[in-house]
Order: C-alpha cells, then sequence, then structure tokens
C-alpha cells in the first residue's frame, strides 16, 4: 500500500510542500500542555490534520508516538500544538 500521494497532499495543504525533512518526528517525553499559549481560533484544521495523520499510521508505523501525543489536545488545541503537528 503506497500512500505517497495521501502524504503529499497532507504537506500541501500544510503550507509545507518546500521543507526541508527533520532527522526525528518530535522529540521523546516532549511536554506539550494546554495551560500555556493561545487556543487556535479555528480547531477545525488542527483536528483535520491529526485525523489524517492517524489515516497515515496504518503504513507508517513510526508516526504512531507523534499522534498519539497531539491526540491528547483535540478538545482544546493551541498554537504550540500546531506547530508540532506541521
Amino acid at each position: 500500500m503506497c500512500q505517497r500521494k495521501y502524504t503529499l497532499d497532507i504537506i500541501d495543504e500544510c503550507g509545507l510542500l518546500g521543507a526541508k525533512l527533520a532527522e526525528f518526528t518530535i522529540e521523546e517525553n516532549h511536554k506539550l500542555t494546554q495551560v500555556t499559549g493561545r487556543f487556535l481560533e479555528d480547531a477545525t484544521r488542527y483536528r483535520k490534520l491529526v485525523g489524517c495523520l492517524i489515516y497515515l499510521t496504518i503504513t507508517r508505523p513510526e508516526l504512531i508516538y507523534v499522534v498519539h501525543t497531539l491526540i491528547q489536545f483535540m478538545q482544546a488545541p493551541i498554537e504550540e500544538h500546531m506547530e508540532e503537528a506541521r
């Protein structure tokens, strides 16, 4: 199963098509909090992005830790959460 086009569509939608690849997706034991930062005006984009990433974990199991971390903030994400999701 190839998810190349699906992945490219996600990257394009986030406006990161020309971005460089990261060596790792997120630091282990990264502390994202719910307390600090501004809440997103429209959390729909965050929820849609995380939902797409959930689907992508079917073929990319290395993303599971990152997605698990991001899912914890679906109720009320802040700007920092969106930056980490990108």
